[in-house]
């Protein structure tokens, strides 16, 4: 399942094979892998409707990719703002006000004192070097004049890398380490049975529409066959899987409810699978300066400390 790799970040680590002799609980009752309800859980990303759904094709997905893309350019120009932050600070935190720096850099570029001389030259030096890596047909065209430089970089932090930041960290705002470390916590079920995974990841991610989803399949929907609620005998566990996906994929007005749920149950899935690379993100900020944060994993930071 290369899907729940990519998205889970650490799930797709092998694990030592004592972790299958364990299973681990999940929700309020322990489960076995032969049980109903993992198993209705287990056909949700298998309905039609739930397999349509591009998991590339996520909001979260784009806006990620576009975040490195610029990443990668930028990264070797960052001991630059290093300097420049260490050579204005006084011992304080600082707080990676990109916004107070553009300033300066617009006052600079018009004569006026904003910090020592130190200070200013770093920035500008920073700041030109984004440019540089962002806008090097402008840097060429500027030469060697420094006003026209300092206006590219002015506009290059403007334009580009301001509004580039603000979107990350907009996009990290809702990063939620507790949420991040229960998904990674579900990992030796991944192991064990798919259905366990997808069960306990649902629990965490969309408990409601998980609930949702089990009722309208039991109760709400009048199907009244599937009787999640009690214990389901062994015997009758696979007839009952066998109708459900049948019943999931042929839709209809009694199936109507439980489609809809799974659907919304697995959106919700796809849209906390963004942990992992908010947490990533995160960190990158965090270690240059540029966003003040202690969002950071309990226990364990698994998180680069570098970036080359």
């Amino acid at each position: 399942m290369p899907q729940l790799v990519s998205l889970l970040g650490r799930a797709g680590r092998p694990f030592a094979s004592s972790v299958s002799s364990a299973i681990p609980k999940t929700g309020r009752l322990a489960y076995s892998p032969e049980d109903l309800v993992p198993r209705l859980a287990g056909l949700i990303p298998k309905a039609p409707m739930c397999e349509e759904i591009k998991a590339k094709e996520m909001p979260w997905v784009k806006t990620s990719e576009e975040f490195f893309v610029t990443w990668q350019k930028i990264a070797p120009a960052m001991p630059k703002y290093q300097a420049f932050l260490a050579s204005h600070t006084t011992g304080d935190k600082f707080d990676g006000n990109v916004q107070h720096d553009v300033t300066a850099m617009r006052r600079l570029q018009q004569g006026q004192v904003v910090m020592k001389e130190e200070s200013q030259a770093a920035l500008a030096e920073f700041y030109l070097d984004i440019a540089f890596r962002l806008r090097p047909e402008a840097v060429e065209k500027a030469g060697s004049d420094s006003q026209s430089l300092l206006r590219v970089a002015r506009d290059c932090a403007e334009d580009d890398f301001e509004p580039w930041l603000g979107h990350a960290r907009d996009f990290v705002a809702d990063y939620d380490p507790k949420l991040h470390k229960e998904l990674e916590d579900t990992c030796p079920l991944y192991e064990v049975s798919d259905d366990l995974f997808w069960l306990s990841n649902f629990e965490i991610a969309a408990p409601a529409a998980l609930q949702h989803y089990l009722t309208a399949l039991g109760h709400g929907s009048g199907q009244g066959h599937t009787h999640t609620a009690g214990h389901t005998p062994p015997r009758q566990v696979q007839q009952i899987i066998s109708d459900t996906e049948a019943g999931l994929r042929r839709g209809g007005a009694s199936y109507e409810p439980a489609c809809r749920a799974a659907e919304i149950t697995y959106r919700k899935w796809l849209e906390t699978s963004a942990m992992p690379v908010k947490a990533t993100i995160t960190d990158l900020l965090t270690t240059h300066g540029l966003l003040v944060s202690d969002k950071q994993m309990p226990e364990e930071k698994l998180l680069p400390s570098e970036v080359a």
